[in-house]
C-alpha cells in the first residue's frame, strides 16, 4: 500500500509524504522506516486514548520529482 501511495504521489508531483505514528507501535514504525520514512521528531503526549497519553513520531519521506 505504501508503494502505491508513493507511485500516486509522484504521478501528481507530490515530493513529500508525512505521517504520525505512536511511538509504541513498533510494527508500524518498522514498516515506515523500512519504506524510506525518517523520524523527524516526537510529539510528546500528543494523543489521549481512554485517559492515557501517548507520544507520536512525526515521520516523513522525501520523494524525487519526476522532473529534473
Amino acid at each position: 500500500m505504501l508503494e502505491a501511495l508513493d507511485r500516486h504521489a509522484r504521478s501528481v508531483d507530490i515530493t513529500r509524504i508525512e505521517a504520525l505514528v505512536r511511538t509504541q507501535n513498533e510494527r508500524s514504525v518498522k514498516l515506515y522506516t523500512s519504506s524510506g520514512y525518517k523520524i523527524e521528531g516526537t510529539r510528546v503526549r500528543a494523543v489521549s486514548i481512554d485517559g492515557q497519553f501517548f507520544d507520536e513520531y512525526y515521520i516523513a519521506k522525501i520523494l524525487r520529482s519526476r522532473h529534473p
